[in-house]
């Protein structure tokens, strides 16, 4: 899941929990949200570049700009300590939290690639996911962050429970016609211990506990009401209508800022849309 390109890096949390209630997510570590101070997260990145000599970090929080404030008081001190890094966001970031001044401040910080959770452009789906978030947030903050010259990834979630095949391609649709540079379609997952999982157990579904099985490869249980045939080759279509535009795919190229990594990222789309059983 690394964004941040072929050397070494470091993965940072600067807080932990998440307060949302999305009924997919882990608790892990609980939800109320625990941050560390602006000033401490700065001197923990001076001991990885001076100690370790790495200037490559994915911050990792659940929920890094829950707090915007000190989001932005964090992008103030690295880009005032003089550290030349790279930062990316591989995940938790809300799109309904950001705003012009968090997305300059971000790029000056050293952000070159940020993530954003949609899930589903269903609003049944939507409402009974606990999300509490607008598509039209979600378009906001990726046309920030492309003015400000960071890539940006959307996590799309395909198989809910009583999901149609008609909220499916909605979904499919919003991924397409958004500006999204990249995009994933993960295939429902209801992990143990989760809302999702008892909705699951209710369906008569098998409830996946090995962490290994990706999202991204070989599906835990299709809760949807497709067929099991028909709901992998939905997934697979959706890659391909995604990345089959000419200008996604200039984009890509033109924007990601470690252009070594790109034949690299050419191997993993090919396996995703070709090799894919």
């Amino acid at each position: 899941m690394s964004r941040i390109g072929n050397g070494n890096y470091v993965g940072l949390f600067t807080s932990r929990a998440c307060p949302y209630r999305c009924v997919y997510c882990h608790n892990v570590f609980g939800k109320r949200f625990r941050p560390r101070s602006p000033e401490n997260v700065l001197a923990e990145i001076r001991e990885i570049c001076d100690r370790h000599d790495v200037r490559e970090l994915e911050i990792i929080d659940d929920c890094f700009n829950l707090d915007l404030d000190r989001a932005k008081r964090i992008f103030r001190l690295i880009a005032a300590s003089g550290l030349v890094l790279r930062i990316a966001f591989p995940n938790g970031l809300r799109a309904d939290r950001v705003d012009d001044e968090f997305m300059a401040l971000a790029r000056r910080a050293g952000v070159e690639f940020m993530s954003f959770g949609v899930e589903t452009a269903s609003p049944r789906l939507r409402a009974m996911l606990h999300k509490g978030l607008d598509l039209d947030d979600v378009t906001r903050a990726v046309a920030l962050a492309r003015s400000h010259g960071i890539m940006t990834l959307g996590f799309f979630m395909l198989g809910f429970p009583t999901e149609t095949r008609e909220e499916m391609l909605a979904t499919v649709d919003f991924a397409v016609q958004s500006r999204f540079h990249a995009a994933d379609f993960f295939a429902v997952t209801p992990f143990a211990g989760t809302e999702l999982a008892e909705w699951a157990r209710r369906a008569g579904k098998d409830v996946g506990a090995d962490f290994g099985r990706s999202y991204l490869g070989q599906e835990v249980a299709n809760l949807s009401e497709l067929s099991d045939t028909e709901f992998r080759w939905l997934r697979r279509w959706a890659n391909l209508r995604f990345y089959s535009s000419p200008r996604r795919v200039w984009s890509i190229v033109r924007d990601y800022p470690g252009k070594s990594r790109l034949p690299y990222l050419l191997g993993v789309l090919l396996k995703r849309l070709v090799l894919r059983p």
